[in-house]
């Protein structure tokens, strides 16, 4: 399990969370403060989904996907599959959350489609 140490740029920097020395520093992900300001545009409009319940809504059950085109920014709440204790017998595979797409304009930084996983 990695745990963030520090934000630096636009590098995300994360440690082994029993040793904080330089050389174990690995760059996790690189985001864009543009990327960051879309997600948390996109964060926003997900808490506010009022069918989801608060714990459906934590990102512990969520995996992240940036994408992007020369015009939007694409941010994919993906929900995590549950362990297999609390799956439904009858289903092989069931999430906790809902997927959610957004594409937010680059030039105005608004959310201009959302969209649900079937």
């Amino acid at each position: 399990m990695s745990v963030v140490v520090a934000l630096m740029g636009v590098t995300v920097i994360v440690a082994d969370e029993s040793r904080f020395s330089l050389d174990n520093r690995r760059p996790e992900a690189i985001i864009s403060g543009d990327e960051m300001q879309a997600w948390v545009i996109c964060y926003r409009d997900f808490l506010s989904i009022e069918d989801l319940s608060d714990e459906q809504k934590d990102l512990e059950h969520y995996g992240m996907y940036f994408y992007d085109d020369d015009e939007y920014w694409v941010i994919y709440f993906v929900p995590k599959l549950l362990p297999d204790e609390r799956k439904w017998r009858r289903l092989k595979r069931m999430t906790f959350g809902r997927g959610t797409v957004y594409w937010v304009n680059k030039e105005t930084m608004r959310i201009v489609k959302r969209l649900f996983d079937a």
